[in-house]
């Protein structure tokens, strides 16, 4: 700039084509991940602040289990006071179930957002829950891609398409798997940016073993599902792995 004798250095460059306003928006995943459910006149009759006897509703808790089992993650965004709404949820014997609520008087689709982010998944794979028709518009038109229920679909939901996904023992364990990894981000958080201090309080222990027959299908396993236990990212048929032990 011949005026300011400002000179500006590009490090770095995005090269981006046919950028237009009527882009199309990202449409919702084939199946669904995660469920955000609202509280009030949704998982249960009445709301909070008015009445504290409100009334949990049988349906939705049959379908929050069903969910469960299929390893569909089950959450909360919902317009309330978070400790009386997690007392209320703890007297119901529920608040397991549900990862990273967002109980808050914020907008449920930056709540939606947020939850995405901690639990790590595309938000394209969340579902949301609601009685209310103001707070299912906020949510569809600022998150498109995230499919959105009436309290009235409650007792269908689990005949969807996006629902349809088969039970299986790994789909039961994966909000204990997902609860951990929650557990561990925040125990992360207290120790900042000293990440070696955070690795020496786990007390991690390795233990070297032989592949033998008690452990041999858990190896199998691992080898043909995770890439990150497997460098060379090979996949081997049950007789080639046989033949390499």
């Amino acid at each position: 700039n011949e005026e300011t004798d400002t000179e500006i250095v590009f490090e770095w460059l995005d090269l981006f084509s046919g950028i237009t306003s009527d882009v199309p928006t990202e449409g919702p995943a084939k199946k669904v991940k995660v469920v955000a459910w609202d509280l009030d006149n949704t998982l249960w009759d009445g709301t909070l602040v008015n009445d504290k006897n409100v009334k949990l509703r049988e349906n939705a808790l049959k379908v929050i289990k069903a969910l469960d089992e299929k390893g569909i993650l089950n959450t909360i965004s919902s317009k309330n006071d978070y400790d009386e709404a997690i007392a209320k949820l703890r007297e119901f014997g529920i608040e397991e179930y549900f990862l990273s609520p967002a109980i808050n008087w914020g907008q449920k689709s930056q709540n939606i957002q947020k939850i995405a982010e901690i639990l790590n998944l595309g938000i394209n794979s969340f579902a949301f829950v609601d009685d209310n028709i103001r707070e299912r518009a906020e949510v569809k038109e600022s998150l498109p891609m995230v499919r959105v229920y009436s309290d009235q679909e409650i007792d269908q939901l689990l005949s969807y398409p996006e629902f349809d996904i088969p039970i299986s023992t790994e789909s039961k364990n994966r909000r204990h798997s997902y609860q951990q990894e929650v557990s561990r981000q925040q125990f992360r958080e207290e120790f900042a940016d000293n990440y070696d201090s955070f690795l020496k309080s786990l007390e991690m222990e390795l233990t070297v073993e032989t592949v033998g027959d008690e452990n041999k299908a858990r190896c199998y396993e691992l080898l043909s599902r995770s890439n990150q236990l497997n460098l060379s990212t090979n996949r081997y048929s049950p007789e080639e792995y046989e033949k390499l032990i």
